[in-house]
């Protein structure tokens, strides 16, 4: 759209882009951006296309993350439509912790603000008040969780859903391809 773009999944160590490909389609209808630093992995599409025809295995695990991600989809489009902006700041937080690791949050108040489809200074006001509370502890381009378990009170139960449903992916049993 020309007056920005909405989040509508969180992909980490444990997901993928391109699920149209899993879907047998020629082409994406989405884009990716990707919010914080880090690595991946990257396979041509006929290449992947090939795996997912070659191994019924690694294709029904795919398939079981592409049904993931239709729930959390539709977990934070839900969240989006009822919940606080304070309470899904802290679920955004948790959740790109859970992906990233480790307490320390490499993204902006804007950056934040935009993957939630909301205004800067109400993201900067859920952090100062997370701040005072002794949760985080904000720095430039970075913030840092210094109080997990409060975070998570700070949290919708959005959070607790997602986490969980992604659990039941991040615990399938993973495949190698060897070369």
């Amino acid at each position: 759209m020309k007056d920005g773009l909405v989040e509508v999944a969180v992909v980490g160590k444990f997901g993928f882009v391109g699920v149209s490909l899993v879907l047998g389609a020629a082409q994406t209808v989405q884009r990716s951006i990707v919010r914080v630093p880090g690595s991946a992995l990257r396979i041509e599409a006929g290449a992947f296309r090939e795996i997912l025809h070659q191994s019924p295995e690694i294709r029904e695990h795919m398939l079981g993350y592409v049904q993931l991600l239709i729930a959390l989809n539709a977990q934070i489009a839900l969240c989006n439509a009822r919940h606080d902006i304070p309470e899904r700041v802290a679920r955004w937080m948790l959740l790109a912790q859970d992906r990233i690791g480790g307490d320390r949050v490499p993204v902006t108040h804007g950056v934040m603000a935009a993957a939630l489809g909301v205004r800067r200074p109400s993201v900067s006001k859920a952090l100062s008040d997370f701040e005072a509370k002794g949760i985080i502890e904000g720095r430039r381009g970075a913030i840092r969780i210094r109080d997990i378990d409060a975070l998570r009170g700070e949290a919708c139960e959005c959070e607790r859903i997602l986490k969980d449903r992604f659990r039941l992916f991040r615990d399938m049993p993973h495949h190698r391809r060897v070369m």
